[in-house]
């Protein structure tokens, strides 16, 4: 029945018959200083062939590669050949993870891959003398399963340039919190399940932290076993009687200090290189598969008091996290000094030497789910679960600064999820879900000046999921479409409100994926009866500082690719690589790097815009700014917005639906889970 429907493939694979072109992704590729530049080797070629593999290399800064720097860039260049499940793992420095990723599923004839990722801001501890490098990524060769991963690793490390397009940065201190790679096996001690948590202790003080500016968190965080595809999971109470994983569909990073929450995040639902239906990711990977980003989350209104020379508590825990899986998390703090370059002083001459919390505002997570049993017009029986969840957080805090004064620091965070699961028939599964992720900061001066940053993350999600399999032979079908929105914008206000707004500076950003697979063979794989797969990727970046670009829809970068049997028909690139960025400030991966340096004066000499130059950009988002929506903030609007997001969702996949609608019809949809 169910039970055996959709989990019975788990332990299939598909193994390729014909060649591939090697994976690619659109986003755009990292602007790279013509300056001088230095490469270092972190991992030499090397083979991940056993599961408690970890290889080491020592790494000491070259005295030529020693600081300023303008940029530190990652290379990792792989292969591999055969027959192979998609793996999982993780690259460090020290104590300090770099890359947390995922390899694609080869071919007989062999891929090849390569991952580039500024790793800038983590600079400062590539200075540290003696240190290791680790590369882990389980594997399992045998006769069946013959592909080796060939893998290799650079640092690059780029000077300034004499224009001050590429400037020397100064770097935050990074304090790792985990030592994961003094374990034999580094992801044991980075793995939580169920209502676990993991905890740390830190200790700073005001006399040998001399010039913080700000406090970040970045969390690598990525889900495994039952929690790999969250998003389709059910309620634990009925997660039995259907044979499918449980926990529900909401999830959501909390970091908490001394036992209070101090942040939260929504984790973005990765599919990996082999997830639902490897022909899906074949060339087109899927999004962040290759490069899983960590979290940055700020805990600036927590600087005071973590700089009171005591022994403080940092934990980490995933909410609803089912037992029967587990996330992999990581993290490092980042304590921004002054003059780095995601510090949003005011006054660059001071420092945080004090604080306390003012007000702390927090709803909970409010989660509401449902169950219904229908008869469809086809006459299949369908079970449809719902799950609406939010949770918001409001943090201010007064931090004492070196020269006397005391300025507030305020932050608002606010995550939304809106989700249905339908189980059609003994064979389908459909998954739709829309969540939003929400955070302003606003920091003010003693004379009520104020610099306030802005951001929102939209993450649409449709999964169609069939499978099903008699004595013989088996037929799995798949359709995919989801996106990510980011919005980001900055705000220079003046101490008079009725001034206005003094200068602005916003940057959009759109990756949107659909894609269909169709894989159906025999058992022993002696008889493949069809194997087809068509996708598109694209992904697209518009910012205040440019007029949009005529050829590119009104984007000053776009990119887009179709994709079918394994080959890519079209790709198409239109519009500026670095679209204008501010100096310090560039686009990697999936969303930027050197966060904004509030001079007013550089922003000027690089066209930061006037409110009213910037908003013709905003009108054209698929959401609107923070504070834009009938002047109210939509961080607390959750009640109201709740209820139409199931609706965004099928909005969201109309054109891509019909885009592919001949495919589509044929292979009537796909499934969530691996093989």
């Amino acid at each position: 029945m169910i039970i055996e429907v959709l989990t019975v493939f788990t332990i299939l694979y598909i193994r390729f018959t014909t060649s591939s072109d090697n994976p690619i992704s659109v986003q755009p590729p990292l602007i790279r200083p013509a300056t001088e530049k230095c490469v270092v080797t972190l991992i030499s070629q090397s083979s991940c062939s056993y599961w408690s593999e970890v290889i080491m290399e020592s790494f000491n800064l070259p005295t030529d590669c020693l600081p300023p720097w303008s940029k530190v860039i990652l290379d990792v260049s792989a292969s591999e050949y055969g027959t192979q499940f998609d793996r999982y793992g993780a690259l460090w420095l020290g104590n300090i993870e770099l890359l947390r990723t995922t390899t694609p599923e080869p071919t007989a004839a062999g891929i090849a891959w390569h991952i580039e990722k500024d790793v800038t801001l983590y600079g400062s501890y590539f200075t540290t003398p003696n240190l290791t490098a680790y590369l882990a990524i389980p594997n399992n060769v045998d006769s069946t399963y013959t592909g080796v991963i060939q893998i290799e690793a650079t640092l690059t490390f780029y000077k300034p340039d004499l224009e001050g397009k590429f400037p020397p940065l100064s770097l935050p201190i990074v304090l790792p919190l985990t030592s994961a790679t003094q374990y034999n096996n580094p992801f044991s001690a980075m793995q939580v399940t169920s209502n676990q948590s993991l905890s740390y202790s830190v200790q700073l003080s005001a006399s040998n932290i001399t010039s913080l500016q700000a406090v970040h968190l970045d969390i690598f965080a990525s889900a495994h076993g039952c929690e790999e595809f969250f998003y389709s999971n059910i309620p634990s109470d009925a997660a039995a009687s259907y044979g499918i994983c449980g926990g529900g569909v909401y999830r959501e990073l909390q970091v908490f200090i001394d036992g209070q929450l101090a942040a939260i995040a929504m984790p973005f639902p990765v599919i990996y290189t082999g997830g639902i239906n490897p022909l899906l990711w074949r060339p087109l990977t899927g999004m962040m598969s290759f490069d899983i980003p960590s979290h940055r989350l700020d805990l600036t209104p927590f600087a005071g008091v973590l700089l009171d020379g005591g022994v403080h508590s940092i934990s980490l825990t995933v909410l609803n996290n089912d037992i029967e899986g587990y996330w992999l998390l990581d993290a490092a703090l980042l304590l921004t000094c002054k003059d780095s370059p995601f510090s949003y002083d005011l006054n660059e001459a001071n420092n945080v030497v004090g604080g306390s919390i003012d007000s702390y505002i927090d709803s909970g997570t409010i989660l509401s789910e449902e169950r219904h049993l229908k008869k469809r017009d086809d006459g299949q029986k369908e079970i449809l679960f719902t799950t609406a969840g939010h949770h918001s957080l409001a943090i201010i805090s007064f931090l004492k600064y070196s020269d006397g004064t005391t300025r507030s620091y305020s932050l608002k965070m606010a995550l939304i999820t809106s989700n249905e699961n339908a189980l059609v028939g003994e064979s389908t599964a459909i998954t739709q879900q829309l969540s939003q992720q929400s955070v302003e900061s606003q920091q003010s001066d003693e004379n009520g000046q104020r610099v306030v940053e802005l951001s929102e993350n939209r993450y649409p999600l449709y999964v169609e999921d069939y499978y099903m399999q008699d004595a013989t032979s088996f037929d799995m079908q798949a359709t995919v479409f989801y996106e990510l929105d980011c919005l980001k914008q900055w705000l220079w206000l003046p101490a008079d409100k009725e001034a206005g707004i003094h200068m602005s500076y916003a940057v959009m950003w759109n990756n949107r994926i659909g894609s269909n697979a169709t894989y159906n063979r025999t058992l022993d794989h002696s008889v493949l009866y069809n194997q087809n797969d068509t996708a598109k990727d694209s992904f697209r970046i518009r910012t205040s500082a440019l007029p949009p670009h005529d050829d590119g829809g009104g984007f000053c970068y776009s990119r887009s690719a179709t994709a079918a049997a394994g080959t890519v028909w079209v790709d198409r690139i239109h519009g500026e690589e670095d679209c204008g960025f501010p100096s310090g400030l560039s686009f990697c991966g999936y969303g930027l790097c050197g966060p904004l340096s509030l001079t007013g004066t550089q922003q000027v000499a690089h066209g930061a815009a006037k409110r009213d130059a910037d908003s013709d950009m905003k009108s054209t988002s698929a959401f609107k700014s923070i504070g834009e929506k009938d002047g109210k903030d939509p961080l607390f609007e959750v009640e109201e917005d709740k209820n139409g997001l199931a609706a965004l969702v099928l909005e969201e996949r109309i054109p891509l639906t019909m885009e592919l609608t001949t495919r589509r019809r044929r292979n009537n949809g796909v499934a969530a889970h691996s093989l």
